[in-house]
């Protein structure tokens, strides 16, 4: 069950709640045209991509305090970014656009080696003189095992420095395998940081679904769904990553051929019906009439192969 708290033409949130959430684990359904667009078009990509994004970071942090309850403060506000995928919502400019504050303290994950073999682990430093602090975050949530090393490292370093994690806030593209992660960072956090509060996660346009279970959608993003027949067929944003901000000319090549096997499983006779009622079963096939799945595609691709002309280098500079 989804309850509206917000809406107006630039932004709609809405609270998800289930009888089994934890209390807690406070989960928001956020819904913009930006956010719509981007999941529905893969059209858009590059640095109208990342404004968009941090438009949409400046309105839920504006609506922050509202929606929550919570007040952020400038002196323990800490905010995560991992290189390169959460790049793109720029967060710092969001906080700065939203509350005008200037010391807002940010820190990035790199990679690091390991001493004991070759694989990559993250390396997390926590510095400063925040004391109780609120960590924000915001990311494409595609790889779980990811998601749970950063949020580990960055618990680990705080209580290594004896100080006190008060609430998380993340913004996010995800899926509801990141609602159990969360239930159990939940109780880990419980468990160090005895003043811990609240994880207040913002989805973007849906919980959407995962492992056979069922996502919950914006109503707003049901409806956006109908206005292009492509627009149901759009490979999941999920699936994006930090080319389609910073390496528009891979991320389009990656667009090209998921659109190139589409219209070679039309070929091979699948129809669109067909696949809509796989890629997006909730919505009413019907409503777009009869579409013919080679011709659109193959309609859909000549605007792609004129958008690849675009290269990463070619693109900043003119």
């Amino acid at each position: 069950m989804i309850n509206k708290l917000l809406s107006n033409p630039d932004i709609s949130i809405y609270r998800e709640e289930k009888e089994t959430d934890p209390k807690g684990l406070n989960k928001y359904i956020v819904s913009t045209p930006e956010t719509r667009y981007i999941a529905n078009d893969t059209e858009i990509f590059g640095i109208e991509y990342s404004e968009m994004l941090e438009r949409v970071c400046s309105r839920i942090i504006s609506a922050f305090e509202f929606i929550t309850d919570l007040i952020l403060d400038e002196g323990q506000t800490l905010i995560k970014n991992n290189i390169p995928s959460s790049l793109p919502f720029n967060v710092r400019e969001s906080i700065f656009k939203a509350y005008d504050w200037n010391c807002i303290q940010t820190e990035f994950i790199s990679t690091g080696t390991a001493s004991t073999d070759e694989d990559e682990k993250l390396v997390v430093e926590l510095n400063g003189i925040l004391t109780d602090i609120q960590l924000i975050y915001a990311d494409i949530v595609n790889v779980p095992g990811f998601f749970e090393n950063l949020l580990s490292d960055v618990i680990e370093k705080i209580v290594e420095k004896k100080k006190q994690l008060r609430n998380i806030i993340l913004i996010v593209f995800g899926s509801t395998e990141l609602e159990n992660i969360l239930i159990s960072f939940l109780e880990v956090c419980k468990m160090h940081f005895p003043s811990f509060e609240t994880i207040e996660v913002f989805f973007l346009e849906a919980i959407f679904p995962s492992d056979e279970v069922q996502g919950t959608y914006s109503p707003e993003f049901i409806t956006s769904k109908y206005e292009l027949p492509t627009y149901p067929l759009e490979r999941s944003i999920l699936n994006d990553n930090g080319n389609r901000a910073y390496k528009p000319g891979d991320y389009l090549s990656s667009v090209i051929e998921y659109w190139t096997n589409i219209r070679d499983k039309a070929y091979e006779g699948l129809s669109y019906e067909n696949l809509v009622n796989e890629k997006f079963p909730d919505i009413e096939c019907s409503k777009f009439g009869k579409q013919n799945l080679m011709s659109l595609a193959e309609q859909h691709l000549v605007k792609l192969r004129r958008l690849s002309k675009c290269k990463p280098d070619s693109s900043l500079l003119k």
